[in-house]
This record gives C-alpha cells, structure tokens and sequence, in this order.
C-alpha cells in the first residue's frame, strides 16, 4: 500500500484511475478494490477525494486565490464536483471554510 500512496502524493493532480493503480499493486481492479477497503474502510476514490480536499486545505489556508484555481490545483477537474466533495469531507463550502479562515487571520 506504500506504493499507492506514494503514487497518490506524486500524480494527485492528474487523472488517476483504478486501473493504474491496481496494476502497480498486481492485483485486478475487483481485488485491489477489496483490497483497499479492507485495509482502509474506505473506497480508493474516497480516499483520493480526501487526499486532494487536504491538499485544497492547505491551499486555501496558505495563499489567497479563488476557489476555482484551489479546485485545480488540488487535483479536481470540476468546480461543481470539487464543492460536493468539499463539503462532504470537511461539512464546510469552500467559500465559508476560506471566509473564516481569513477572519481567524484578521483577529
């Protein structure tokens, strides 16, 4: 699994899918997806989505820049996509978790 994660923190930005990253564990893609779950109880998209909304974190904690150049560069294709993500993992919309980060800031 070290092997995944590390592609993980190398390629998040790109498009990863489940064939890739099966095929460097030598398992199919049922198996590694077996696999994967049973170690981590939790989907390899979920875990990808949760790599790159930490990722999004960090960029919105760190620089002021849109939410939409946030979304891109933390790996997600969609701005639609990167906002349900978002919230689904932190419980926060983009705008409202960088708005409150900024008035911790400011105080």
């Amino acid at each position: 699994m070290k092997h995944v994660y590390e592609f993980v923190a190398d390629r998040y930005m790109e498009d990863i899918s489940l064939q890739e990253v099966a095929a460097l564990t030598n398992l199919t893609v049922p198996s590694f997806c077996r696999l994967f779950k049973r170690l981590t109880s939790k989907t390899f998209t979920r875990f990808l989505n949760e790599y790159r909304v930490t990722k999004a974190l960090q960029l919105l904690n760190s620089e002021d820049c849109s939410i939409s150049s946030v979304a891109f560069d933390s790996g997600f294709k969609s701005l639609s996509y990167f906002n349900r993500q978002f919230k689904e993992i932190t419980g926060h919309k983009p705008s409202h978790y960088k708005k409150a980060f900024q008035h911790l800031i400011v105080n």
